[in-house]
């Protein structure tokens, strides 16, 4: 399966564009208190530029706590879905899951040793994001504190994606050595907070790609 890049908080339709050529397969849009917050009107244009052009990609509206008409006002919207940012319960993920089955739903998870990871509940979503502080105050921009070794055991039963702390230098290594279904990354690529700096991202798209193609060689 295709490894995921995710470019998260995005803030402008030229951010928007210009992920999208660095070869991004999501993009997040943070709809709750962050610095790399907007308004819902200032996403409107950076999901239209997603619908623009030969390579769609994906966007996640990212949201804590979200009531099934805020769910419903993301769809209307053109969003595909909801990455759920707060402390919410097994059983309020899985209601969305399946109170929204064309929308994905992605559950961000702190983990901060090996007994979290192996802690983790079962959302009924589609996706898990790792993060090392993940919650109410949002990522840290820290890597998972767990060993590669405990991350690839877990990649391998259930789909996530990694996020926190990872950069175009690192990205490879990481793809490499835990196989995640995908990574998702937001500072790591910024040259100031809400902004992303182009050679970054495409940097770290290179980096997650040709680590892909050593994988897939690998396994051959």
């Amino acid at each position: 399966m295709r490894l995921q890049v995710k470019i998260c908080g995005i803030t402008s339709r030229e951010d928007a564009a210009l992920a999208i050529a660095a070869g991004a397969d999501y993009l997040g849009i943070l709809l709750r208190p962050s610095p790399r917050r907007v308004t819902w009107e200032a996403a409107v244009p950076i999901v239209q530029e997603a619908r623009r052009g030969p390579h769609v990609v994906r966007v996640m509206a990212v949201l804590s706590h979200p009531d099934p008409d805020t769910v419903t006002r993301a769809a209307a919207m053109g969003f595909d879905g909801v990455q759920l940012h707060g402390d919410e319960s097994p059983a309020e993920a899985r209601a969305l899951a399946e109170a929204f089955p064309a929308l994905e739903i992605w559950k961000a998870v702190s983990v901060r040793s090996e007994a979290d990871l192996q802690a983790i509940p079962d959302y009924g979503v589609d996706a898990l994001v790792l993060e090392s502080g993940a919650g109410g105050a949002g990522g840290t921009g820290r890597r998972v504190p767990v060993a590669h070794e405990a991350l690839r055991r877990f990649a391998t039963a259930r789909r996530c994606l990694l996020a926190g702390g990872l950069r175009p230098e690192a990205v490879g290594e990481i793809v490499r050595r835990v196989r995640p279904w995908g990574v998702d990354v937001s500072s790591g690529v910024e040259r100031e907070v809400g902004r992303k700096d182009e050679a970054a991202m495409e940097a770290f798209v290179a980096g997650a790609r040709a680590a892909e193609a050593f994988v897939h060689e690998e396994d051959r």
